[in-house]
């Protein structure tokens, strides 16, 4: 279960620094609820093909499903 998307110091160090946590989750009325699948991919992967900034936390929230289609398991 994910109750915190935000990563520990060490993580953020070793993975966020040149990548983009990407988190599943559901938007409803009361807010931004995580399905608990996650994958951090590379800055370069986040931006290629599509014009999107990378967001100043390097966390970014995607739609249930989103994680397969790019082909993340």
């Amino acid at each position: 279960m994910v109750i915190d998307v935000e990563p520990c110091k060490e993580c953020r160090e070793n993975y966020l620094k040149n990548g983009v946590l990407i988190v599943e989750a559901n938007q409803t009325d009361k807010g931004i609820i995580p399905t608990g699948k996650i994958a951090v991919i590379t800055v370069e992967a986040f931006t290629r093909g599509v014009d999107l900034n990378v967001p100043a936390r390097h966390i970014a929230f995607g739609e249930p499903g989103l994680l397969d289609k790019m082909g993340i398991k």
